[in-house]
């Protein structure tokens, strides 16, 4: 952001990042890297914490 501060991108995941109980793809990945360079990124979901890391693992397999 222009004043210094960084931008929080919060998404929801499924039926956002990915489809319904499925995996991140690589367009989105790259796209969230992209964000990663101007903010942090949060994300929302119903899901318990190993779906959550299952759907949103990098599809460039460095898991972050």
């Amino acid at each position: 952001a222009a004043n210094g501060r960084k931008v929080l991108f919060l998404f929801d995941v499924d039926g956002t990042l990915t489809p319904s109980r499925r995996t991140l793809g690589p367009k989105m990945d790259d796209m969230l890297d992209t964000l990663k360079s101007v903010g942090h990124i949060a994300v929302v979901s119903g899901s318990d914490l190993p779906k959550l890391e299952e759907q949103l693992a990098s599809s460039k397999g460095s898991g972050d």
